[in-house]
């Protein structure tokens, strides 16, 4: 299946993208600067227009106080009519009462006094303060006249704003000149602090292609001691590393050439002795099949020898038991009995290990069954008991609270119980004692508990060391 390749996205060369970046920085603070400095500049502006104005409305205050305590309307007319002789310093200028009423209008003839009261000027009387409104053609500032703590009227003025528009406008074209300067000044200085920073890197690059052609003859050179001649600088020692690496490794090739070659020889040698060998590996089987058929042979007629006069015992005390040859007391009666059940018992086990099917394929199976268990034990401690009192030696049986019978395979299990008790017996010394204890316990499940039977056998013995508990259930330990 072919794979299809993805198309290459278009890069930018790393010149361009730190142009890009510096320039931008410098487009976005050049703007910044010109932004904040036209700000203040205006607010500069505004401020002294705001100071020009109070320095008339108090100058105002002065000369009209007296004609205002007085209501000379003319005087006020008069006074208001000289101001607005030149619009270019005063564009509107009224004179109010201490009602609002307008007493004086440096533009309008038509307002006589006794009219009704106006707005603004009642808005002064009772603002008492200064008041600045900026309107798109003037700034309107008025305040009343308060002589003591009595408010005679009040004063409003308005001051053209086009000598201020001009002036912010001067100073925003200006502003814009010197950013537009600085961003051109900015741009020829990141094209070259770029060109400075990406032409070392170009060559880096370059080189390092024909390196990893297989070019190690390459060298970047050193002009100065900046981080970029500090890299060319470890660059140039990383490929003199590489060209000794290169010169070792086809050494060590031709070294494990020669030793390849060696070991080939070597090889067609022990090929040649394999073969010997693998003859003797089929000399070896046909003798292990032989013993095997052998080993057949002789358990088949082990299987003859053992169980003819096993039989011959077990039918002959089946005899006695049956007083075919007269009357038993109770005790040869007892004894007849243990006879013939550990008769029974070694011609099951000589049965089992006579099956050859089944221990050459490994798959001896447990035959579960209910098992009466206290006689099982009991008969268990009668078949060691001869052995234990030849040596004084004390068996007990603690079997009490026993179920009558539990599942299990009860000729194994009768065989292990009597190999532990007769071990017990061997390993004892004189006058000890062995005890078999078995008991049931509850093992907790996830929602109930499970009966289980535990049977040990403790005695008075050796005992086994610490160090090899491990090993006693090895075969032949």
């Amino acid at each position: 299946m072919m794979k299809r390749s993805l198309p290459n996205k278009k890069r930018w060369p790393s010149f361009i993208k730190l142009t890009l970046i510096i320039t931008l920085i410098v487009i976005i603070t050049a703007m910044c600067v010109t932004y904040l400095s036209i700000i203040r500049e205006q607010k500069t502006f505004k401020k002294e227009l705001q100071q020009q104005a109070g320095l008339l409305i108090d100058t105002l205050e002065a000369v009209l106080s007296d004609p205002l305590y007085h209501l000379d309307v003319n005087f006020m007319s008069d006074m208001m009519e000289v101001l607005g002789e030149d619009r270019k310093i005063l564009i509107s200028g009224r004179v109010y009462d201490a009602d609002g009423r307008i007493i004086a209008d440096a533009y309008s003839e038509r307002i006589t006094y006794k009219m009704d009261i106006d707005p603004v000027g009642r808005q002064l009387i009772e603002s008492g303060t200064r008041v600045y409104e900026w309107h798109a053609d003037q700034l309107i500032v008025g305040q009343p006249v308060i002589v003591g703590h009595q408010c005679l009227g009040a004063i409003s003025v308005g001051l053209p704003t086009a000598p201020l528009k001009t002036k912010i406008s001067a100073m925003r074209n200006q502003g814009i000149s010197i950013a537009a300067g600085a961003i051109i000044i900015g741009i020829l200085t990141a094209l070259l602090f770029s060109r400075s920073i990406t032409e070392p890197l170009k060559e880096m690059v370059r080189i390092t292609k024909r390196v990893a052609t297989g070019d190690l003859n390459q060298n970047i050179p050193i002009r100065d001691h900046d981080e970029l001649n500090v890299l060319a600088g470890s660059f140039n020692n990383m490929i003199t590393k590489l060209k000794n690496a290169h010169n070792m490794l086809e050494q060590q090739v031709q070294e494990r050439t020669a030793d390849l070659v060696e070991a080939n020889r070597q090889l067609k040698h022990e090929i040649a002795d394999h073969k010997g060998t693998m003859k003797k590996l089929r000399e070896s089987k046909a003798e292990a099949e032989a013993a095997n058929i052998a080993k057949s042979e002789f358990l088949a007629n082990m299987s003859h020898e053992l169980r003819t006069p096993l039989n011959h015992i077990i039918g002959f005390t089946e005899l006695l038991l049956e007083r075919y040859f007269g009357e038993l007391t109770e005790k040869q009666e007892k004894n007849m009995g243990h006879v013939l059940q550990s008769s029974r018992h070694l011609l099951s086990l000589i049965n089992d290990i006579l099956d050859l099917s089944k221990v050459e394929a490994g798959r001896l199976e447990l035959d579960v069954s209910d098992v009466n268990l206290k006689p099982l034990l009991e008969n268990s401690i009668i078949m060691v008991k001869e052995k234990a009192m030849k040596h004084n030696i004390g068996l007990t049986a603690l079997l009490e609270g026993l179920p009558e019978k539990v599942g299990a395979d009860k000729k194994m299990l009768k065989q292990i119980i009597y190999n532990i008790l007769s071990n017990a017996v061997k390993f004892t010394p004189d006058s000890g004692k062995v005890v078999l204890r078995a008991r049931l316990y509850d093992i907790s499940g996830e929602n109930e508990k499970k009966p289980a039977l535990e049977i040990s056998v403790s005695d008075t013995g050796i005992g086994v060391e610490q160090e090899d508990i491990e090993r006693i259930f090895n075969p032949f330990e």
